[in-house]
């Protein structure tokens, strides 16, 4: 009878597992296989031609890279633009009508998981360039990512690229960019473990 009632059990998990069922072991939870399309493809920037960058070009960039979780998405504030009349950001702040002295920006902050290049205290509130709002991560409470980030004159962070430097981490470990271009995507879908390594070999290597 015990055999029987083992054989029953055997085959009611091969036919739950043949109809794609997750199966749950006991004190186990399932995490199903991410991919690149699990992230939505970010609307472009307008007025903004963004030169695309490697994960090289990022980590020399950045002065702070960390592996964080999302608190919370803030409220956008109205702010001075510390830029140079001359520079490029003037000129787009031209033709988007901003004044060129103060525009909206957007912030987030985050629990600071682990630093992976400079010093960073439990929290870090990133801001987010008024060139920028409407094309970058929606930023969900929970969500993990790798994030390149360097200080303005001001001293507040900001994404050392517009859109290219913010990276998402999967429940199962596995690193996306959030814009796949072609420098970037061969990263899609990179172990954590894997990804940090590479952001420590480009640290340290020669320059």
């Amino acid at each position: 009878m015990a055999n029987q009632n083992w054989k029953s059990h055997h085959s009611v998990l091969w036919a739950m597992t043949i109809a794609g069922v997750t199966i749950l072991a006991a004190g186990c939870s399932s995490v199903q296989p991410s991919s690149q399309s699990d992230y939505p493809v970010l609307p472009k920037i307008v007025n903004v031609i963004e030169v695309p960058t490697s994960l090289a070009d990022q980590v020399n960039t950045a002065s702070l890279i960390i592996d964080a979780t999302v608190l919370q998405r803030l409220p956008d504030e109205e702010a001075p633009l510390s830029i140079d009349p001359d520079s490029p950001e003037a000129t787009i702040a031209a033709k988007q009508g901003t004044d060129g002295y103060s525009a909206t920006f957007g912030a987030v902050s985050f629990k600071v998981n682990k630093v992976l290049k400079g010093t960073a205290a439990g929290t870090v509130t990133m801001k987010i360039s008024p060139f920028a709002l409407g094309s970058v991560p929606d930023f969900q409470p929970g969500d993990r990512m790798i994030l390149f980030l360097a200080p303005n004159i001001n001293g507040d962070y900001f994404s050392v690229a517009l859109q290219e430097a913010y990276w998402h981490v999967a429940a199962d470990s596995k690193v996306y960019p959030a814009v796949a271009t072609d420098q970037l995507k061969q990263y899609s879908g990179e172990g954590l473990g894997a990804f940090k390594s590479a952001i420590n070999s480009i640290e340290h290597s020669p320059k």
